[in-house]
């Protein structure tokens, strides 16, 4: 199996909503941050990848049809060169949005990591402190103008990179209807997933 669909967005974009609704639409399993979360197993193949800056793609995403948010994210070049028949989604919202929550979620909660005790949980995040503060944000996580300018980097960089045909800029608040033209797959009868806002975030780490 390979990868059809390969996420080029940031995390706090929508990916977990993104996520549920690939896999509704048949292109699940779905790759996402949660994986590692739920797997030591995953932590130890990211970690691998993360170290090598590659990987075997076939072995890593290995019974996957999609993937998107970090730390697959970082290899999006890659991916589309190993997968090129795979189709681009790249999951996008109002940058002074996003910077906020990423401020209020993604940033504070690697900065907290070193409160956590010993776990695999604390692991993750030292992983997530490599992927998203050091080489996605140049060590600048706590900076908003960083933030920011690296956010639309990425979309001018993706944007000129993959041919249009191939390429879906996204807001989930679009609903159903961008992304199943994209992939040529019906619309479904119910509302687009909505999950893991700044609430639901604390939530699922057990902070407020």
């Amino acid at each position: 199996m390979a990868l059809e669909i390969i996420g080029a967005g940031y995390g706090r974009t929508g990916t977990l909503s993104t996520k549920t609704a690939l896999e509704q639409l048949g292109f699940g399993p779905c790759h996402h941050m949660k994986e590692i979360f739920d797997s030591r197993d995953q932590l130890e193949i990211w970690r691998a990848a993360v170290r090598e800056r590659s990987a075997d793609w076939d072995q890593v995403f290995d019974g996957y049809r999609s993937c998107v948010d970090w730390p697959s994210t970082c290899f999006w070049k890659d991916l589309v060169a190993h997968y090129p028949d795979a189709k681009v989604v790249v999951t996008t919202r109002p940058v002074d949005g996003w910077v906020r929550s990423m401020q209020s979620t993604v940033c504070r909660l690697i900065a907290e990591r070193h409160e956590r005790p010993p776990s695999h949980v604390r692991d993750v995040l030292d992983l997530a402190d490599e992927v998203i503060a050091e080489w996605t944000f140049e060590g600048q996580l706590q900076d908003a103008p960083t933030l920011a300018r690296v956010f639309e980097q990425r979309l001018d960089e993706v944007a000129e990179t993959i041919a249009p045909e191939r390429l879906l800029l996204f807001d989930v608040r679009q609903g159903w209807q961008p992304l199943c033209e994209f992939l040529d797959v019906p619309v479904p009868d119910h509302e687009f997933p909505k999950g893991n806002d700044a609430e639901e975030f604390w939530t699922i780490f057990g902070r407020t």
